[in-house]
């Protein structure tokens, strides 16, 4: 059986609750036995650590540890952000590139519809003739007239 307030028994333990959580923790831990279970491993586990044997560290050990750690970063810092920097700039070259192939790709097709969509729009033939009884089809009329003549 699971509970979803099995979480708060670690903060219940190292007294990270506010007074009110605590209260309502305690009184739903007697009551759930997951709670229950979970907050009586946690005490055992402080008792154990409480009462664990403390050793001392052997005289140098620091000294020891520390400098096989700037070893080690050396030896790793020679090869390692070489290859890191060359990584980098070659993955910013290949963005820069594919931003710069698909920029040429994208307004060449946008221009070549604009331009289509531009010239259509300068051509006369979009206009259909003017009705034969307004004034610009009277035009017309008299204009194609003096044309066949």
């Amino acid at each position: 059986m699971k509970c979803s307030k099995t979480r708060l028994a670690s903060p219940y333990i190292d007294g990270e609750l506010s007074s009110e959580a605590k209260a309502l923790f305690e009184e739903h831990a007697v009551k759930c036995p997951a709670c229950g279970e979970r907050l009586e491993k946690l005490r055992t586990v402080r008792i154990l650590f409480a009462h664990a044997d403390r050793y001392q560290a052997p005289h140098g050990f620091k000294a020891r540890v520390m400098a096989g750690t700037r070893e080690r970063e050396a030896k790793r810092s020679f090869f390692f952000p070489s290859f890191v920097r060359t990584a980098e700039a070659a993955v910013l070259l290949a963005v820069i590139v594919l931003g710069i192939v698909s920029g040429r790709f994208l307004t060449s097709t946008v221009m070549n519809q604009r331009m289509g969509n531009l010239t259509s729009s300068l051509s006369l033939d979009i206009f259909e003739p003017a009705p034969s009884d307004s004034v610009g089809g009277v035009y017309l009329a008299m204009t194609e007239v003096r044309d066949e003549k």
